[in-house]
Parts: C-alpha cells; structure tokens; sequence
C-alpha cells in the first residue's frame, strides 16, 4: 500500500500474507493505491533525452525489507549494480518499456522507470514512472550517466538544454518567449 503522491517511498507498507491491514487513520497521506508484491529483484533504467541507459539492480543492505527511503539516501544503505544480472531478452524488455513509457507520458529530458523482476517466472513487472527522478550523490540516475560516460555537468547540461515551457495567456494563445525579470 502506497501513496498515489510524493516520492522516495515515504508511506510505503508492505502487507504480507497473514498480517493486518492498517486502518486508514494509521496513514499519514490518505490517497493510497494498492499493487501486489512481485518478483524478488528490484531493477531501473533512465531515459535521458529518448535514450535508455542502462538497466541498473537495486540490492538493499540487509535491514531493509525494499528499496525505502533509509536504503535510498542513508550511506551504503543499498548497492546498485549496473548493469544488472539478469538475462538479455529481461534487459532489453526493461530498455523498452522505459523508453515507451517516457513517450507515451509526453516526458521530456529525464525519467526513470522502476521494475521487479520475478526470475522463477521469468517475469518484468514495471512499477513506475519518476518524472523527477532524484539528482542526489546516491540517486540512480547520475550513476547510471556516469556508467554511460556522462558526469553530474554533462548531465546537468543536458537537462538544461533538454527543458522547454510552454505559457499561455488567459485568452489561450501561445505566448512563444518569456523575459523574466530579476531584482
């Protein structure tokens, strides 16, 4: 059970089989979803610029039950091995799906998307798009730049150049530049 907002799996409650579900009241965001739980190895890729990366797994230490926010920001909280042990057809399914789901979402510059891969089944499952992926020195995607041969500048870069707004005016015509003014 998670929250449909917010990020860095804040809220995330892992119900397995025979414990009880929590009350409502036990959650502090009160727009959840629920997914089943599946496959045993986590997986990500980012898309930068139509371009999937690479397929990196997410090893948590072992006090961490999944990929949480202590095993996300805390140091050696998880290891990311890039690119992931898992078989070819498996890697190049994560590739595509990413690179499809940042299409057909409209993104633009960066995105990453979360997997689990059941390997009993042979199954990918996709989780989730980030549409503003973390940035951090223990965030994914600059790691998986950096594998790629892109550091924190040229990714920056990128990004910069990557971003594009659109305004409109309250009579819904385009305004095509915008001048900001700085005190």
């Amino acid at each position: 059970i998670k929250p449909i907002k917010g990020g860095s799996s804040v809220g995330v409650n892992i119900i397995k089989k025979g414990n009880k579900i929590p009350y409502i009241e036990e959650f502090t965001n009160k727009e959840l979803m629920a997914e089943i739980f599946v496959g045993s190895q986590e997986l990500t890729v980012t898309v930068l610029k139509e371009n999937s990366l690479c397929v990196t797994e997410i090893i948590t230490s072992n006090n961490q039950e999944f990929y949480n926010y202590k095993a996300k920001y805390d140091n050696n909280g998880s290891y990311h091995k890039i690119p992931a042990d898992i078989p070819k057809i498996i890697y190049n399914k994560a590739l595509s799906w990413a690179l499809k789901a940042h299409q057909i979402i409209g993104c633009k510059g960066i995105s990453r998307a979360d997997f689990r891969y059941d390997a009993i089944n042979e199954k990918l499952y996709m989780l989730e798009i980030n549409t503003q992926p973390g940035m951090t020195k223990t965030s994914l995607c600059p790691e998986q730049a950096s594998y790629c041969g892109l550091n924190m500048n040229d990714l920056v870069k990128i990004l910069i150049e990557e971003a594009s707004y659109e305004c409109w005016y309250q009579d819904h015509t385009k305004v095509t530049s915008l001048t900001i003014k700085r005190k």
